[in-house]
């Protein structure tokens, strides 16, 4: 169980916890049981195809509801995780705590934080794919006037970092697709802050929080 380890770690006032994980550590460690999922987690993990995907979403709600067990001093099965219209999960016996999940096959990062809107996200950096097909349609006219000004080799970077940026800003925002990418110019919305990361050299993360926390603090899941 992550509670012990986690209690010394959680975010102070105006704090913010990312906690990243390794699906293949977790899974040497704890094996890929769901027995820690509610029944329509359980469920909805069968959804996934392929096993990497499955065991990934296994990962990150398992840890999910063990370190929100853990914040609010509660069993991680004992309360309900439910999305909201928009895909929003919420926690419900204890609102004050906001949190995003965000999974690649090989990564599990989590943010968390009290009273703040926050989102994260995070992806397989593969520029050399980007660099052939990336979808200029997500980015608004600022932003794409922006990219064609670039040097050619720095626009697949560029790219990545404003689509997890946007990915992060709309999971603060709590209404997922709902706003499309291109109506908005990540780099110049008020109010938000944000702060990329890398996990590893093959994959980019980034925080998305509503005001400039005190503190950020990267943890890395320890057994």
């Amino acid at each position: 169980m992550v509670s012990s380890w986690i209690h010394e770690h959680l975010p102070g006032r105006d704090e913010v916890v990312v906690l990243e994980c390794e699906v293949d550590r977790w899974t040497s460690v704890r094996g890929f049981g769901a027995g820690g999922l509610s029944l329509r987690e359980q469920e909805r993990a069968k959804t996934f195809e392929l096993r990497a995907a499955r065991t990934s979403f296994i990962v990150g709600r398992t840890l999910l509801r063990e370190l929100l067990g853990a914040a609010a001093g509660v069993h991680p099965c004992s309360f309900r995780l439910d999305p909201d219209a928009h895909g929003k999960l919420h926690f419900e016996p204890e609102s004050r705590w906001q949190f995003s999940v965000s999974h690649t096959e090989r990564w599990v990062v989590i943010a968390l934080a009290e009273r703040r809107d926050l989102g994260v996200d995070v992806e397989c950096q593969d520029l050399a794919f980007m660099s052939r097909d990336f979808p200029t349609e997500a980015l608004a006219p600022t932003e794409l006037d922006r990219h064609w000004h670039l040097p050619a080799e720095l626009r697949a970077e560029h790219f990545l970092e404003t689509w997890v940026m946007k990915e992060s800003y709309v999971k603060g925002l709590g209404i997922g697709m709902a706003k499309e990418f291109s109506s908005f110019d990540v780099r110049k919305v008020p109010d938000w802050e944000f702060f990329l990361f890398h996990p590893d050299a093959d994959h980019l993360g980034c925080l998305a929080s509503r005001g400039k926390p005190t503190e950020i603090r990267r943890l890395s899941w320890s057994p």
